[in-house]
């Protein structure tokens, strides 16, 4: 992919926050979401994996058992975290609790990363050539 256009793929993908804490869920790429999924689906010996998380944000046994029969329970997770209008920060936090320094640190930087191309890019728009 040409960088430029990448550049603004992931302008358009968390939009203009300064704090990734205030992105909402909602607002995540696919990417994003996708290394989550690839994180927290398998099962963890000594690790919580979205079930924890599931269960952190409070889902019911029923819920969680319905998320489990998804192909990817994370993604449906994140589906329902959206749905509730949960932000980014109030992830990070949960699985910090959850001891998922891993998937925090990944998280962060990913988003910090797609946060510094979008600022790069409004740079490059608006410096004169």
């Amino acid at each position: 992919m040409h960088v430029q256009a990448l550049r603004c793929s992931l302008t358009n993908s968390i939009g203009d926050y300064s704090n990734i804490d205030d992105i909402p869920i909602a607002r995540l790429p696919f990417r994003v979401r996708h290394r989550l999924a690839l994180m927290l689906d398998g099962q963890h010996v000594n690790a919580a994996d979205w079930r924890s998380l599931a269960d952190m944000f409070d889902f019911s046994y029923d819920v969680i058992r319905y998320m489990g029969r998804e192909s990817s329970p994370t993604l449906c997770l994140l589906e329902h975290l959206q749905a509730k209008g949960i932000e980014v920060g109030e992830l990070l936090s949960v699985l910090a609790r959850l001891d998922r320094k891993d998937t925090v640190t990944e998280l962060v930087e990913l988003l910090d990363a797609i946060r510094d191309a979008a600022a790069l890019s409004d740079f490059e728009r608006w410096s004169p050539t």
